[in-house]
C-alpha cells in the first residue's frame, strides 16, 4: 500500500521527507504499517516522528488525503 500511495515520489527505494533527508521504503513501511489517510499517518507519527510536515506537505500535493 505504500509503494502505491507514494509512488510518484519513491526514488532508489526512498522517500525524501525533507529536503536532503531520505528514509527507505522498508523502513517506512515498518513505521507505518497500515496508514491509508492523512489521518492514518497523523495518528501513527502522534507528533513525535517528526513526519507530520511531510504529511502536510503531501496532502497538499495531492498525494494523501
Amino acid at each position: 500500500m505504500i509503494e502505491s500511495i507514494f509512488k510518484d515520489i519513491i526514488e532508489e527505494g526512498r522517500i525524501e521527507v525533507n529536503s536532503g533527508v531520505y528514509v527507505s521504503v522498508d523502513t517506512f513501511k515498518k513505521i507505518f504499517e497500515g496508514a491509508e489517510t492523512y489521518n492514518d499517518f497523523l495518528a501513527i507519527d502522534n507528533e513525535e516522528k517528526g513526519y507530520k510536515l511531510f504529511f502536510d506537505r503531501c496532502k497538499d500535493q495531492g498525494i494523501l488525503n
